[in-house]
């Protein structure tokens, strides 16, 4: 596989480097763009970061299995409300109280009360 950006930077992140381009996983990010190569080199070694740590299980789209697409659409059609509002992540706003996950940008239909159907956007609200 080649990786390549005619009009930008490629960059890279060997995580857990033992030496120089030697370690756990490596990550190359290929960043299309006119901007400073120094301020792209920064931001792609950062994306590159967050994909090492997001531990990928696959190169690309083509080598994604059948098992594992039929294993999260499985989780993803039977989580119920109550599950799903348990893994959310309790966020924190300095100075404010969290109130809860909500369904609609006013705050009034609590994601508790919602049907999950498909992708859908909630709201936190705070007070």
């Amino acid at each position: 596989a080649v990786i390549s950006a005619s009009n930008g930077i490629v960059a890279s992140y060997i995580h857990s480097a033992l030496k120089p381009n030697l370690g756990r996983i490596g990550v190359l990010v290929a960043l299309e763009s006119n901007a400073d190569k120094e301020k792209l080199n920064e931001l792609g070694k950062h994306i590159a970061m967050h994909i090492a740590a997001s531990s990928p299980l696959f190169l690309d789209i083509e080598h994604v299995d059948a098992q594992a697409v039929e294993h999260e659409r499985e989780y993803v059609f039977t989580t119920d409300n109550s599950s799903l509002e348990a893994s959310l992540a309790v966020p924190f706003y300095e100075g404010k109280t969290f109130k809860g996950w909500f369904i609609d940008s006013a705050c009034t239909q609590s994601l508790s009360d919602a049907t999950i159907s498909s992708r859908m956007t909630i709201y936190a609200k705070w007070e």
